[in-house]
This record gives structure tokens, sequence and C-alpha cells, in this order.
């Protein structure tokens, strides 16, 4: 599988899936998740870390990690080009020999940075928007208990829009944390949203180099965080002492993620029941605490995933996306048509381009099994979503698809479905729709 890159032509960012065409047609779906500028420079500068190449070449381009260089950037993808196709392979054909790949060693590294981490920031982002667009409310909010107030005194309402004196407190446990894509999304979700955000990052992984590259991106994007670093598996005393921390402590908001951890797991029951068991406390924990959620969007991991929602509200914990507001069973998993995943446009930087063109693929046009859920301390702030989410498409013939909508308690098929709707959007047009029993 391995490519030469003398022939991969340099090209903008021109090359659009037929779903992005038609999305033209759709304001709502043609808003492409777009990553930080910070995040692309940390990204690069890690990578130049992990790369093979000499520290002489390297040394030549220290401090433009903000500028695209064909030529640097080709002579790393070329030294990393055989371990980024293994991965590949085994991340989209051969999942069951994960645990084979040795990303626990530093030459592993780059190649797994250049392949898959700014996807799955974006995938983790945004879950983290299309949340906020339904009424997750920032955390300058969250803390009723606490006396969260503005500068004259009074009690925020959730309506307002006054921002706090001071840093909100905000701590994130990363479960498997790997390169640290999901505490990157969090960053840049609350950046854009201008929320003064003293973070507490708190990463739990079994690969000590890829937490190594974890912490040096959050310190590059915000100097001021506090970074630790766990080595470490869920069985282990340490971890469950990070995990189990300020269960009682309303001053604050704990955010939780797992991101491509679930289905890792499944084949580990004693693993799959110590991690619910840390869960069900948060989810009945008096501080107010998210749980974010990615897994692939292929069948068995994204119902896998639609079978763990059960169980998550079962223990008390509420779905703020992709479901439409009502924490009941999911009607999807009683039927075997289709399953539940998102899909959104990413706009990819010039170097993933190139990345995607050795391979032989297109990721501007992604998909994943999102959720974030809340727990009830956080729930005061947040307002209900309504509507029915897009959660199919099937297609009726060669030109007409419809669409397969969940109301959070059936589905019902609209037809024919409007061009460019991806799925977990909510769907407000809904003429000729019919309900499926």
């Amino acid at each position: 599988m391995k490519r030469s890159l003398k022939n991969i032509p340099l090209q903008k960012n021109t090359v659009q899936s037929k779903l992005q065409k038609n999305a033209k047609t759709n304001s709502r779906a043609t808003s492409s998740t777009v990553l930080d500028p910070q995040i692309l420079v940390a990204w690069k500068k890690a990578i130049q870390k992990f790369s093979r190449l000499s520290p002489e070449v390297l040394a030549k381009k220290s401090g433009k990690h903000n500028e695209y260089d064909s030529g640097l950037w080709r002579k790393i993808l070329q030294s990393h080009s055989q371990k980024l196709s293994e991965l590949w392979w085994t991340y989209t054909q051969e999942r069951r020999d994960l645990k084979r790949l040795p990303l626990n060693t530093a030459a592993w590294v780059g190649p797994y940075l250049m392949g898959f981490h700014l996807p799955n920031i974006a995938r983790n982002l945004m879950i983290l928007e299309r949340a906020g667009l339904r009424g997750l409310v920032e955390p300058h909010f969250i803390s009723v208990k606490n006396g969260n107030k503005d500068s004259r005194g009074e009690v925020l309402k959730p309506e307002s829009t006054l921002p706090l004196q001071k840093p909100v407190s905000v701590r994130h446990i990363d479960i498997g944390a790997g390169a640290g894509a999901c505490s990157l999304a969090l960053w840049s979700y609350f950046k854009k949203r201008k929320v003064n955000v003293l973070w507490g990052w708190e990463l739990i992984d079994r690969s000590r180099p890829l937490l190594q590259a974890a912490q040096g991106m959050l310190e590059d994007v915000d100097p001021h965080s506090k970074v630790q670093t766990l080595f470490g598996s869920l069985h282990e005393f340490k971890t469950k002492n990070i995990l189990m921390k300020h269960l009682e402590k309303p001053s604050q908001l704990n955010i939780i993620s797992m991101s491509y951890l679930w289905n890792e797991i499944q084949s580990n029951p004693s693993l799959v029941l110590e991690l619910l068991r840390y869960l069900k406390k948060w989810g009945q924990s008096k501080a107010p605490a998210w749980l974010l959620i990615s897994e692939p969007a292929a069948e068995f991991s994204a119902r896998s995933a639609q079978l763990l929602r059960e169980e998550l509200i079962d223990q008390g914990w509420l779905v703020k996306y992709p479901c439409p507001g009502l924490n009941k069973p999911c009607p999807m998993l009683a039927t075997q048509v289709d399953w539940c995943y998102s899909e959104f446009t990413m706009k990819q930087p010039t170097e993933m381009i190139e990345v995607d063109q050795f391979l032989g693929i297109t990721r501007n046009h992604l998909g994943v099994s999102g959720y974030l859920l809340v727990n009830r301390a956080a729930e005061g702030f947040c307002t209900p979503s309504v509507g029915k989410v897009l959660v199919g498409k099937p297609r009726l013939n060669h030109r007409v698809e419809a669409g397969l909508l969940c109301d959070g308690e059936a589905l019902h098929k609209i037809s024919p479905l409007e061009k460019g709707l991806f799925r977990g959007l909510i769907v407000s047009n809904q003429k000729h729709t019919v309900n499926i029993k």
C-alpha cells in the first residue's frame, strides 16, 4: 500500500464530495467544522517533534509552524509513509488488530497524528457545537448553588449573556485520551464562545508517547492551563482517585470524555463494569458534569454506543445530543434497517489534504457516533431542544432520498428529503411525514 509522493499534486482545498455539492442548497448543512489555527500550529509542531528527520532540517524550520512548507511536509510524510498506511488499514479495516499496534512507542506517534488527529478533533468539536445550538449552556451559568452572580451581585439567568468577572473552573477527565483530541476540541469550543476558562486537564491513557504529545499541544494552545497525564488503566488505584475526585464539589464543571474507547473495551467485561460504575457515580453527583462520547460511525460501533446511551439514561444522565430532548428508549434499536450516527463536513488544511491524497481518500465529509450528556446538577440551565432529528436517509430510487426522522419516542419518514441535510441535524420542514411503528 506504500505509495510514492512524487506524483502528488499540490492543490488548494477544492476537493468536494457529492454531499457537499448538495449541501449548497441548505445553509444548515454548509457550515463546515473549522479547526482553530492555534491547534494546527500545535499539531504540526508535535508531528515535527516526533518525526525521524534530522535535527538540522527541523532547526531550519523552527518557529514557522504556522506556515505551510510543501518540501518539509513531504519529507515528513515520506518518512512516515509505511506506518501511516499500516495505521490506516488497521483502524478502518481490521480494528480487531488494534492491540498489536505499538502506539506506546514514540516512532508511531508522528504517523498517528498525521493520519487521525485532526479528524478526531473535528468530530468532537462538531458534537459540542451542535449541542450548543440546541441549548447546551456554557459554564457561566452552571453553579447556582455556589452563587453564580454577575458584577452587580445578581444571580445569572439562563438567558443572560453576561460573562463572569473571573475565569470559570473546568476540569476535564479524558479516559483513553490518546493525543488529546477531546481536550483540544473542548478548548476550541469554549474559546469560540469567548468563555474565560481556567482549565485543569487530566489525561488517562496507556501510551506515554501519546500523552506526551497531548500535553505538548495543550500547553502550546493554553500555556496557563494545568495538564496532568496519567499512564495507566481503569483498574489501577491512581486512576480511580482521578475519576472520583470532586464528586461533591459544585463549584466547577467536570467534563468526562471517551473518544473511540467504548468499542475497544467491549471484549473486557470487567473493564466495562468498572467504567460504568464510575459513570453512574458522576451521573448522580451533585457536581455538574458533562459526558462527551465519540465512536466510529460503522454499524457495530454505533449500535454499541446506542446501547451505552440506554445504560447511561438509567444511571441518571440526560442526553443533549443527538437526541431531541427526551430521555426515552432509543426507537432505532428496535429496527435493523439503520443505525444512529452523525455526519458533517470539515474544512481541511492543506497538510491534511496531502495525507488524504497519499492514502487515496478524501475526508472532508466525516461521520461519527457521537453523544453529549449532562447530569442533573448541570441540567438546570440547559434549555430543552425540540423537533425531529434526521437519523437515516433511505433511498427510494436512484434519484430520490427519503428521510428517517426521530422525535425521541418514535421514527417518522419524510419524502422526499431536502437535499444537503446531514444525519444529526434537526429537520424543521416536516411535510409529507409518515409515522413508522
